[in-house]
């Protein structure tokens, strides 16, 4: 990514699940930097607040010209998809920001090293993450893994009083 000043970075990025706890945190962390322009995609009639200083747009997530459209001119695509979304939503995002032109995808794939061949031969968990990656690959993007731990959803991000 190249841009007229010569610089090499991402500077626009979407992110699915924006108002839940990961999404939240990573647009707070990228909107801190001032280097990005964050576009938080939302379905129509979603209650979840997105943060100050990010862009919105609103999606059908059951249509994949609405995804690819609001995917256009992103650099970067963060899916934090809750565990409670449909299985085959993550391909059908990972499809639309394919031909949308989307370079790098953060796949919803959150836990131990996927690249660990003994913890993934013995999980389900980080099998599924495997096929979201080659989903990814397969599709000619590149994608970027976060290694966190299994239980990241349910530890509290305040300090303790």
């Amino acid at each position: 990514m190249s841009s007229a000043s010569g610089s090499n970075h991402i500077k626009t990025v979407a992110i699915v699940g924006a108002s839940g706890r990961i999404g939240s945190a990573f647009t707070d962390a990228l909107l801190a930097t001032g280097k990005h322009t964050v576009t938080c995609l939302r379905h129509a009639g979603s209650k979840g607040e997105v943060p100050s200083g990010a862009r919105t747009a609103i999606v059908d997530y059951s249509s994949h010209a609405s995804l690819v459209d609001a995917l256009k001119g992103q650099d970067f695509l963060i899916i934090t998809l809750g565990v409670r979304a449909p299985q085959e939503l993550h391909g059908q995002i990972v499809a639309a920001a394919a031909e949308a032109g989307v370079s790098y995808v953060m796949p919803n794939v959150f836990g131990s090293d996927i690249e660990n061949e003994r913890l993934v031969k013995d999980s389900p968990w980080l099998q599924g993450g495997v096929a979201k990656c080659k989903d990814v690959k397969d599709k000619g993007m590149k994608y970027v893994c976060l290694v966190c731990g299994f239980w990241y959803e349910w530890v509290s991000l305040s300090p303790a009083t």
